[in-house]
């Protein structure tokens, strides 16, 4: 029943359609078209010739055209008729016959016009219409003519037969170009073009061209070859005129010239200006005022003169990448220069990128005026893989404004995220910075609670972990790592399922090593998937202080480029196939970081210190002076800051807190050092200096301590702290440093 019912609807549809169709066959009409598109002058005592129309049956429908039909032609106010020609064919245009009859004028604008009689169903028949008009009174533009068609089977519609300049010529500049202090800069080509013919006279005439204050022309202007000057042309209608004199005074320039006789189309004048700059002339548009005998005013923009400059921008959108991965493409850094030779020969420029970032490979592309292979052999050279900048003097160039696009390949430190800025620097001309990147943490970690613990107790709860991918594909084929504190194990095995998405797990392969909850990922998602781990319970040693329980995520599967190896494996954690840093886990190989660990997250809190044993828990919030100690709030005089991922706090403060008691925190104004004494232990440190020195033996930082005003002393508190016994953790989210 439900398929008849359709098959008469699709008949219903069907014939609906076809009684839409066959009237479609009476709209055929006319075809009209217009010959040209000429450009007159408003000069209203000249007769000039529009476009011609013609409105012609369609060859497959001869029968449109109803002998002793009228229609009309109505041209637009300030258009004035002054001759029309009407002619008529039979025979689809072979012939044209003039109608000496059925055309009549109806004022200075309308035409009515009669189909004539020898008009038949079985020719092919057509109306042309040649008109010749003055331009009096028309605001200019398009000369736009209506055709009202009433029952005559010509088809209506308007049709632009012409146009109307405003003056006697058009000045256009053809391109803008940039220029600095060339000797003589080159500006864009100037283009004056007729608006009618003959609207340049036909006797000699004078063009002027005056320069902004400070700007002069060149005496180049005047070079010639043979009888013709160089850098002015006459091309189209005005082709074989001839300059007569060409004259400069400073800023102005006069050009004599002779227009050929006997001219059929519009001419154009084309004027390649040559200039100097003062050294007191303004930066920005060079913009000349255009005058003449027959030269319509005009303002014009020849160039923008620019000092010295390179831009330096990102082409495209900023890439995305993870956090922990070695070989990330960011987005092409484009280098383009403002002036010719603003790139200082044998000098060096530098392009940084943020500390967590190291540059392992770069991609050269869109080269101007330089050899691509010497410019990427000329970076190559100083990457190892080891810095977040690289140093390289841009090769010999060609002529021309040097530009060039350079895709670096990253590694991205593991706990990093934010914008990857790349800072442009150095004595080779160029300055700038642009955003080509932005680090995106892999996975997000919460944790349902964080449990009371105590020491020296086993099987004890920890809170429930979810680890969320910020993309697909953030979890690669690997290992995913759960790792606990020191001396924190866990009892067994706990509940790993997946919550949301497709990543692949190896749920017969989740086991534990000691502080380690290894999970392989066989395959990577094609949506964000979310992990659970529940159920879990941990063993702690009477070792571990009073606090924060964390969990570190690490592992293959989210971080490439861990110095201590790829993966779980029995020592160091080195993956079984890779021999890293030359069997000396200490160094870095190229594009690793000191960085294992993705996120951390809290799970639980070990409330009983050991016995003997009494700490402090200080907390210190970027950008206030209110911190607090176990809990109290207290003042400091300085704010801390963040300066190159580092936090810096107050000498007195950092020491106190790290228990080092005033007395023992000395400064020697002389040497610019401050020495911190606890216990045994001696450490000093030099303003400006990356050398820590702990009962004399020198550490290299990768800060160093700074004076900030009103003459504190600022330091970098992880290494104060570790080098005084403590721990430090830092808070992304609260901006906050935890020192226990």
């Amino acid at each position: 029943m439900r398929t008849k019912r359709k098959f008469i609807s699709i008949l219903v549809c069907l014939s609906f359609l076809m009684t839409l169709l066959v009237p479609m066959t009476a709209l055929a009409y006319t075809e009209n078209r217009v010959s040209n598109v000429p450009t007159l002058s408003d000069d209203s005592d000249i007769d000039q010739a529009l476009g011609t129309l013609t409105l012609k049956e369609d060859s497959d429908y001869k029968d449109d055209l109803a002998k002793d039909k009228s229609f009309t032609v109505t041209f637009p106010s300030g258009v004035k008729l002054s001759v029309v020609e009407v002619s008529y064919t039979i025979d689809n245009g072979a012939n044209w016959i003039p109608m000496t009859s059925g055309v009549v004028q109806s004022g200075d604008y309308t035409l009515d016009i009669t189909l004539p009689n020898a008009f038949g169903p079985s020719t092919v028949d057509g109306i042309k219409i040649e008109p010749i008009v003055k331009i009096d009174g028309f605001d200019g533009g398009d000369i736009e003519v209506e055709v009202d068609g009433f029952d005559s089977g010509i088809t209506s519609g308007t049709y632009v037969l012409g146009r109307v300049g405003e003056g006697d010529t058009t000045a256009t500049v053809i391109s803008v170009p940039t220029v600095g202090d060339e000797s003589p800069a080159e500006g864009g080509t100037i283009r004056i073009t007729e608006n009618s013919i003959n609207a340049i006279g036909k006797y000699s005439q004078e063009i002027v061209v005056k320069l902004p204050t400070n700007f002069n022309w060149s005496n180049d202007m005047k070079n010639k070859t043979g009888d013709n000057y160089d850098n002015i042309q006459f091309l189209a209608g005005l082709s074989g005129s001839t300059v007569d004199d060409v004259d400069i005074n400073g800023r102005t320039l006069t050009i004599t010239f002779d227009p050929v006789d006997n001219r059929s189309q519009r001419g154009i004048i084309q004027i390649v200006p040559l200039f100097t700059a003062e050294s007191s002339a303004n930066y920005g548009e060079v913009e000349v005022s255009l005058d003449g005998d027959e030269i319509s005013d005009a303002d014009l923009v020849i160039a923008k003169y620019a000092d010295y400059g390179v831009s330096i921008s990102a082409d495209g959108d900023v890439e995305e990448v993870f956090a922990g991965t070695i070989d990330a493409e960011l987005t092409k850094l484009f280098f383009k220069e403002n002036v010719n030779g603003t790139f200082v020969a044998n000098r060096k420029t530098k392009v940084e990128f943020p500390s967590w970032v190291k540059i392992v490979g770069v991609k050269v592309s869109g080269t101007k005026n330089i050899n691509a292979a010497d410019l990427k052999n000329a970076i190559e050279a100083d990457i190892d893989g080891t810095d977040n900048y690289v140093e390289f003097v841009v090769p010999a160039k060609t002529t021309g404004k040097t530009e060039f696009k350079l895709a670096f390949i990253v590694s991205v430190k593991a706990d990093a995220s934010g914008d990857i800025v790349a800072e442009v620097s150095g004595r080779g001309g160029a300055e700038g910075e642009a955003v080509v990147g932005k680090a995106l943490a892999p996975v997000e970690v919460t944790a349902s609670a964080s449990k009371e613990l105590r020491i020296g107790l086993k099987n004890q709860a920890i809170g429930d972990i979810i680890i969320t991918e910020t993309k697909k594909e953030a979890l690669k084929e690997g290992n995913l790592i759960v790792s606990l504190p020191k001396n924190v194990l866990w009892s067994g095995v706990p509940d790993v399922e997946i919550l949301e998405g497709n990543v692949d797990i190896d749920e017969s392969g989740i086991d534990t090593k000691d502080e380690d909850l290894i999970i392989p990922i066989d395959g990577e998602s094609s949506k964000p998937s979310q992990i659970k781990i529940s159920n879990a319970y941990v063993d702690i040693d009477r070792t571990v202080a009073e606090g924060p329980v964390k969990v570190s995520i690490e592992g293959d599967a989210l971080v490439e480029n861990d110095k201590s190896g790829l993966g779980y494996g029995e020592e160091h954690r080195l993956a079984p196939d890779r021999d890293l840093n030359d069997g000396k886990p200490e160094l870095l190989d190229a594009g690793e970081f000191d960085q294992s660990s993705v996120v951390k997250v809290e799970v639980g809190r070990v409330a009983t210190p050991a016995p003997g044993e009494v700490q402090n828990t200080a907390v210190f919030t970027i950008g206030q002076v209110e911190y607090t100690i176990n809990g109290v709030e207290m003042t400091m005089d300085v704010a801390p800051y963040l300066k190159n991922d580092r936090t810096y706090l107050p000498i007195r403060f950092a020491a106190n807190v790290c228990g080092v008691a005033d007395e023992n925190i000395m400064w020697n104004q002389a040497e610019q050092s401050v020495v911190l004494i606890k216990g045994d232990r001696v450490v000093k440190m030099v303003i400006g200096s990356n050398t820590m020195l702990i009962n004399g033996v020198p550490f290299v930082m990768d800060v160093a301590p700074e004076l900030v005003d009103p003459g504190r002393t600022m330091l970098p508190v992880r290494w104060v702290a570790q080098a005084l016994g403590c721990t430090v953790d830092w808070d992304e989210t609260t901006q906050t440093v935890t020192i226990n």
